[in-house]
């Protein structure tokens, strides 16, 4: 046996077997601890958007409501709902007397205003001029007793005088401290007189600058009222007495009056669509939501005519999905870009997205 352990080739397979023996379990270890590890996940690869075809119906992108700013009488409805408006036609006729009469009466306000200013302005200046002739006639009377007076005091030194040399009695001498007493009074009545003057007319002038600032806060008035007038006229689409289109291409599609009806500031006369600015609503399964964005081009296919194609571009997407019997779906709206006659509003359509480039 050992002989034979001692050849060559069974020394080889000898020690080939201790190695293994050595060496297998740190192996199997290794190897059942590399492939119970964690492993690093593959990152998701994006699926590539791909067009979606829905269903949708043409509406109106600009719609205006066209609605009375004043108090009038239809005289005629010129265009029915359905008929085009091109921009310039008369839709309805009005009766504006009461309007003529409310410009006329403001007109007239304010030139009377304007009048009475003026009147005030005149009586003001004469007022406060020096040579009022109030004034002129209190200050004439102060220098008259001023003077008076004077005289009065001469009269009383030339009495003294002459009451010392006793040529004139008591009793001239009393008679003249009087006059100079009556001057003296006079004057003091007099000046304030004056000063009852002065004050009198410094409030009379006080009282004419408060009717002249009364008077121009209704001038003030008058005029802003004037002025929102015609803004409003201005913004009626009225041409004379005719509401006229508010459109270059647009459709009547209600009418809510008729001729002799009666209507005031803010009732309804019609709507008027802007056909320039149709688009498409379409409900988006909610499963190809990934599959359309903001921005992405549309086909739009008329069921009336599929001969005929018009460009688009998804203009918007709902935030909020919406449930229709066992769908759910998400509002969508495609501006269309390209228009022509044929295509109406509320029209059904077929819809192709494309993601956009």
């Amino acid at each position: 046996m050992v002989q034979l352990l001692m050849k060559p080739k069974y020394m080889l397979l000898v020690v080939s077997f201790l190695f293994v023996s050595c060496t297998g379990p740190e192996t199997r270890q290794d190897s059942t601890d590399s492939s119970s590890g964690p492993r690093a996940a593959t990152p998701p690869v994006a699926a590539a958007r791909t067009p979606v075809q829905i269903f949708g119906r043409v509406t109106m992108g600009n719609e205006q409501t066209i609605t009375a700013e004043f108090p009038a009488r239809i005289v005629a409805v010129h265009l029915d709902a359905g008929a085009r408006a091109v921009g310039g036609d008369a839709l309805i006729t009005l009766d504006l007397s009461q309007l003529e009469r409310e410009q006329t009466s403001l007109a007239d306000q304010y030139r009377r205003i304007e009048l009475q200013i003026d009147d005030l302005r005149t009586r003001l200046r004469a007022a406060t001029a020096v040579e009022h002739p109030e004034r002129t006639e209190a200050s004439l009377n102060v220098e008259a007793a001023e003077d008076e007076v004077r005289r009065a005091r001469i009269n009383l030194d030339r009495t003294g005088q002459l009451f010392s040399e006793l040529a004139v009695t008591q009793r001239v001498l009393d008679d003249a401290r009087e006059g100079l007493a009556a001057a003296e009074r006079a004057l003091q009545r007099a000046r304030l007189s004056e000063r009852a003057t002065t004050e009198r007319l410094s409030r009379t002038a006080r009282d004419l600058e408060r009717e002249i600032e009364l008077s121009r806060l209704d001038r003030d008035r008058i005029r802003e009222e004037r002025s929102d007038l015609m803004r409003r006229i201005a913004g009626s689409g009225l041409s004379e007495s005719s509401i006229v289109s508010p459109f270059r291409n647009g459709l009547v599609t209600e009418v809510f009056v008729i001729p002799g009806d009666r209507v005031s500031p803010g009732a309804r006369l019609a709507r008027v669509a802007d056909r320039d600015s149709l688009e498409v609503i379409a409900d988006l399964p909610e499963e190809f939501l990934l599959d359309v964005q903001s921005g992405d081009r549309a086909e739009i296919v008329p069921l009336a005519d599929r001969n005929r194609l018009y460009q688009g571009r998804v203009e918007w997407i709902a935030s909020l999905a919406q449930r229709s019997g066992n769908e759910t779906t998400v509002r969508t709206r495609i501006l269309l870009e390209d228009t022509d006659d044929f295509i109406l509003p509320g029209m059904n359509v077929d819809v192709t997205i494309t993601p956009a480039d």
